[in-house]
């Protein structure tokens, strides 16, 4: 277990955190290549480049991040609903997975949060089928630790309610299967550490650049 005294240490290990990644880094590359072939004979060229290092949060890091996801920001989002008229049907939802602090301590919750996740994508797997995710972590002002993370379900698709927040849910009578578990029910039962939260989305776009925020 995670010592008391850790909890009057989150401001400074942040600050420690801040200063890290904002103190710049650099990385000399230096490459070397054989040339053979055409009119010359066969050589070595050398290459010397410099690179500031990538960190977490810092300018590097979002640019990388941005160019990996640039494929689904750029594109023509994929539509699953229109918000305001029709069926309101979707294969994706939005989810926020909570730990209860009453029941985990700081260091169980960030030690176990990548396992814990991926029991909740294999609950998910064997109720719904086939799945797609992206994920990122993120922390409280307490340090403990919450996931967002969006799925994509490949073979299984969801009714859709609009609620009076202009939020959009999980239908409450849809079913995984006839006469089985209420979908609302299986994904909060498949994530066991706490409060779970369920959105239903209608374009892609819009989410992609939530969770990049």
């Amino acid at each position: 277990r995670i010592r008391p005294s850790l909890m009057s240490d989150i401001p400074l290990i942040e600050e420690l955190f801040v200063r890290w990644y904002t103190f710049n880094e650099i990385m000399p590359i230096r490459c070397t290549y054989n040339v053979s072939g055409g009119a010359e004979s066969p050589h070595t060229i050398t290459e010397l480049s410099i690179h500031k290092s990538i960190k977490r949060c810092n300018d590097v890091y979002v640019k990388a991040i941005k160019e990996k996801m640039s494929m689904f920001l750029e594109q023509e989002p994929r539509v699953f609903f229109n918000r305001e008229w029709g069926v309101k049907r979707t294969n994706a939802l939005s989810i926020v997975l909570e730990y209860d602090s009453t029941k985990y301590t700081l260091g169980e919750a960030w030690f176990n949060v990548g396992i814990d996740f991926n029991r909740f994508l294999s609950n998910l797997k064997k109720q719904f089928g086939s799945i797609s995710h992206i994920r990122a972590w993120q922390s409280h002002d307490s340090g403990m630790p919450h996931i967002h993370v969006i799925i994509y379900f490949k073979t299984f698709e969801f009714s859709v309610q609009s609620w009076k927040d202009g939020s959009f849910r999980l239908h409450p009578k849809q079913r995984v299967k006839p006469h089985g578990k209420y979908c609302r029910q299986a994904i909060k039962e498949a994530w066991k550490q706490g409060f779970v939260d369920i959105k239903c989305i209608d374009s892609m776009g819009d989410t992609f650049r939530d969770l990049l925020k």
